[in-house]
């Protein structure tokens, strides 16, 4: 993708001057609204007027609205005083500049800026870097995608792209510069406080992925705050850098993590995670989170998956999503235990395969039978639990009573959820699915179907 001044320098190639207004018009349009897509933006039909924005941006029916001008250069809006009789609040003005720009001009416009605090002074070329970030400055990192996400909606003072490389320094020290501010200042003094607190708060996140253990207690604190702060797609932006860091991050760390969203979030960021150990993660959380289904089946071995998994010789189990859905794979037995909070990501299959009761019965051990269908040569007898929490003594009073040799297909077990309340699972023997009915425990349904289906050989022909 082009950057932000080359589709300008494109757009103002043209000596036809209604031509050049609606190219510069389009361009700067659409760039502002890729970078905030929940954004409206009306054209109010003007150019560079001195008190009429060029456009109207507006977020939601209640939400704030801000007027954005355009100007040739930021010289112009130095030789207007734009900062000080614009006659409108909050306004943002974005120059056309494509080139480097006289030292002078920027210290003028600085002091100026001060005139008028919340508004919000930008040129092509820090616009340019904020949207479309090279590496030597912010790139293509969480803090970039948020800075970026926000910068029309709640930036604010003279915006350089030196600002923007500041933007991206450590929350907690300062450059070698002792007169320059921290990431923090910076981020502070040039968005409102509540754009501010998120991005730095994102930072704080991030700067786990780096930091030396011993330094990790002093950022608890900090994620607890996250919660209700970060929206789902700003834990896209930050999950795989955590994941990848080269630091191994405490379990007590990635808990708190899995606090900012559930399973059924992290199901929708599959295609942003496909690929990644999400190991840590899972585990940390199998007492906190919740899944609806789970299926064990084969694993086949993927290059990439050889490539990113296979650390040492003796093949270790790890969490992955594969394809869509969330699979614990097991390369030592060629085998994977899918899960699923949306039931769509695993459809039940029909099976009419069944076990003899006392294979059954060795398999699901201790665990609360609610519901059974015991098929004999003799006869078949369904027993549910009707008042009792655990049906299993009346099967055996059964089986006992008439010698027979009786199959089953399926059983309904009662599988705990994270209040321990007890929560009703079918368990197809046959199909190697359980399927609850409601939000079970992660812990509890991935331990059901391990020891359920532990003796079941899959074959390639699985299909979820």
């Amino acid at each position: 993708m082009s950057k932000f001044t080359e589709r300008l320098n494109a757009a103002t190639d043209t000596h036809d001057p209604k031509a050049y207004v609606a190219r510069v018009k389009a361009v700067v349009s659409a760039e502002i609204q890729a970078a905030d897509p929940s954004m409206k933006l009306i054209d109010t039909g003007y150019y560079t007027h001195s008190a009429i924005p060029d456009f109207e941006a507006s977020w939601g029916k209640n939400e704030s609205k801000r007027p954005i001008f355009l100007r040739n250069e930021l010289a112009d809006v130095v030789a207007a005083h734009d900062t000080t009789f614009l006659p409108t609040k909050d306004p943002a003005i974005v120059t056309l500049d494509t080139q480097e720009i006289e030292d002078e001009i920027i210290s003028k416009a600085k002091d100026q800026s001060s005139a008028k605090p919340d508004a919000l002074i930008t040129t092509g070329t820090s616009f340019d870097a904020t949207l479309f970030a090279p590496q030597e400055l912010t790139g293509d990192s969480p803090i970039s995608k948020l800075v970026r996400a926000n910068f029309v909606r709640g930036a604010r003072g003279l915006i350089t792209p030196e600002t923007v490389n500041g933007f991206s320094a450590s929350n907690s020290e300062t450059s070698n510069d002792s007169e320059s501010p921290s990431g923090a200042e910076l981020i502070a003094s040039h968005f409102d406080e509540r754009v501010a607190f998120r991005i730095n708060i994102l930072k704080d996140l991030l700067e786990l992925s780096t930091m030396e253990s011993e330094d990790f207690d002093k950022k608890i604190d900090s994620i607890e705050l996250i919660a209700d702060s970060l929206d789902l797609e700003e834990i896209e932006w930050v999950l795989p850098s955590l994941l990848t860091s080269h630091n191994q991050l405490p379990p007590e760390v990635w808990s708190r993590i899995g606090n900012l969203f559930e399973l059924r979030d992290l199901e929708r960021l599959s295609d942003s995670l496909e690929g990644l150990d999400l190991t840590d993660l899972i585990e940390a959380n199998l007492e906190s989170w919740s899944a609806r289904r789970a299926y064990s089946g084969l694993w086949t071995p993927d290059s990439d998956q050889v490539q990113l998994f296979s650390d040492s010789e003796e093949p270790k189990s790890y969490w992955a999503f594969l394809g869509t859905v969330l699979s614990k794979c097991l390369p030592a037995t060629s085998r994977r235990i899918s899960i699923a909070w949306d039931p769509k990501k695993l459809k039940r299959a029909p099976s009419t395969s069944s076990r003899t009761w006392d294979q059954t019965t060795s398999t699901i051990k201790d665990r609360a039978l609610l519901e059974v269908n015991l098929q004999g040569i003799q006869r078949s007898v369904s027993i549910n639990a009707l008042q009792s929490t655990d049906i299993r003594a009346d099967v055996t009073g059964i089986t006992n009573s008439v010698e027979d040799k009786y199959l089953v297909n399926s059983v309904v077990l009662g599988l705990k959820n994270v209040e321990e309340e007890v929560i009703r699972a079918d368990v197809d023997l046959g199909g190697a699915m359980i399927v609850a009915d409601n939000e079970v425990k992660l812990s509890e349904l991935l331990e059901a179907t391990s020891t359920i289906f532990a003796d079941r050989k899959p074959s390639e022909t699985d299909d979820e």
